[in-house]
């Protein structure tokens, strides 16, 4: 006789690939991740940064 296979969709887990760029391994294990909001439009956000600072 053989043995019984469920009937369910065998499902995987698959880490997020978003978290790939988000967030880093260091070698002592600890997981690292840095602040959001720094690379979208950067090249803009730069000029915007710095014209608040001159008034």
């Amino acid at each position: 006789m053989t043995p019984r296979t469920s009937k369910l969709k065998k499902i995987k887990m698959k880490p997020y690939s978003s978290y790939k760029s988000r967030f880093r391994t260091l070698n002592d294990g600890n997981i690292r991740r840095w602040r959001e909001g720094k690379n979208h439009n950067a090249h803009l956000k730069r000029h915007m940064i710095m014209a608040g600072q001159e008034t």
